[in-house]
């Protein structure tokens, strides 16, 4: 039987009265966990994690949110923004309410300028792009900025260049502990966080089911030795 509008919406209070009963459960038992220190044990694990805080504007599609695919072709909710690489739990509802989330810090250092948007009109296309970056090492930052203004091909070599890198490299730290600060002061507005840890995506915080934050931050089991013979 499928199920309406109204009915999602009942089984959704019901389960966020549920959610907060066990909430003020686990308070009287001095068993529940403040969202900041939740955020500060992922960021140890990932200290670039990624956080969607709750927004203002359209609201989401559920399914492209949870799925990262929507099987409806004249939706007409959001698709900005999706959980897909992190897997989430799937859900009964239509939509989800409107979340933004916060810039990484890889994001705005190591987004460098993809291969498909190189300029074909540039003579230094055929050129590898390692050959220009090394050029472009023994260039002032001046120089290699006003080359990086001319042409997408050029503006890909100097972020490969060996003196971009490390100052790149160099700003990360300071960066990393500006976005943490940046996160924390809004900890009560996050509802979902994604960490990578040790090349696995994982979901680490749903502000609705605290049962995510427990599965992560559980140690992983480790595997049975064999028998001797």
């Amino acid at each position: 039987m499928v199920k309406g509008n109204w009915e999602r919406r009942v089984e959704r209070a019901a389960k966020q009265k549920a959610a907060k009963r066990d909430a003020a459960a686990a308070k009287a038992k001095g068993q529940l966990v403040d969202p900041l220190d939740i955020l500060n044990a992922i960021f140890l694990k990932d200290p670039d994690a990624s956080v969607w805080v709750a927004g203002q504007g359209n609201k989401l599609c559920a399914a492209y949110f949870r799925n990262g695919d929507c099987p409806n072709r004249r939706c007409k909710w959001s698709h900005a923004e999706t959980l897909a690489p992190w897997s989430p739990s799937a859900t009964d509802a239509t939509t989800e309410p409107p979340l933004e989330q916060v810039p990484t810090v890889a994001a705005r250092l190591d987004g460098v300028v993809p291969k498909a948007e190189y300029n074909s009109d540039s003579v230094l296309a055929p050129v590898p792009e390692g050959v220009v970056a090394r050029v472009l090492d023994w260039c002032s930052a001046y120089r290699a900025g006003a080359a990086a203004a001319t042409c997408r091909a050029l503006r890909r070599a100097v972020s490969l260049s060996v003196g971009v890198r490390a100052q790149k490299d160099a700003a990360r730290p300071r960066l990393l502990a500006a976005r943490r600060r940046r996160v924390l002061r809004m900890a009560r507005s996050v509802r979902f966080a994604g960490a990578t840890v040790d090349g696995r995506r994982a979901l680490a915080y749903d502000a609705e089911q605290p049962d995510v934050f427990r599965a992560f931050s559980r140690p992983a089991r480790s595997l049975p030795r064999p028998a001797r013979k």
